[in-house]
C-alpha cells in the first residue's frame, strides 16, 4: 500500500471515531471516561479490535478543536471526555469526573462500578448502520488487507 493511501485511510479512521463515539446510546454519553475506556468502550460496542489507542488518541488530538465532539476535564492528572451532545444537556453539574465513578457516594470496587458501556456489538445490532461506524470498518478492513 502506498504511503498516501496509508494516511488517507488513517485520516478517515481519525475523523469517525470521534462522532461515533457520539452515536453511543444516550444514557452512558454523560459518563467521564478516560482515553483507554473510550477505546476500549467502542471495541466494545462493536469497532474491529484492530482501532488502536493511538487512532482514538490521534482523533482526540487532530479532530477536536474547541471540544468540537468531547469535553475534556483534568482530575488528578488523569483527562476525562464526555460527548459533548450531553455536556450541552448537563452542563457542569458533574464537577468531578471521579464523583460518578461508583455508585453511590461511599461505594468502593470493581462490584460497585458503573456500567459505561453500551450492550455489546451495539453498532452492528442496531437498526440503522451508522456512516462513521461503515467508514471505519472500511478503512480497518483495507489498512489490515496490505
Amino acid at each position: 500500500m502506498v504511503n498516501e493511501e496509508r494516511k488517507r485511510l488513517n485520516a478517515v479512521l481519525v475523523s469517525a471515531v470521534l462522532p461515533l463515539n457520539n452515536a453511543l446510546p444516550d444514557d452512558i454519553q454523560y459518563y467521564w471516561v478516560t482515553i483507554e475506556e473510550l477505546h476500549e468502550r467502542l471495541i466494545h460496542a462493536g469497532v474491529p479490535d484492530s482501532l488502536t489507542l493511538s487512532h482514538v488518541q490521534n482523533a482526540l488530538r487532530h479532530n477536536n478543536r474547541n471540544d468540537k465532539y468531547v469535553v475534556k476535564r483534568e482530575f488528578g492528572r488523569v483527562s476525562y471526555y464526555r460527548s459533548v451532545n450531553a455536556h450541552i444537556k448537563e452542563g457542569d453539574n458533574i464537577t468531578c469526573p471521579s464523583d460518578q465513578r461508583f455508585r453511590g457516594t461511599t461505594s468502593t470496587g470493581p462490584q460497585h462500578r458503573i456500567f459505561i458501556n453500551p450492550e455489546h456489538n451495539y453498532f452492528r445490532c442496531s437498526g440503522a448502520p451508522n456512516s462513521h461506524f461503515t467508514d471505519i470498518i472500511n478503512a480497518l478492513d483495507d489498512l489490515n488487507g496490505e
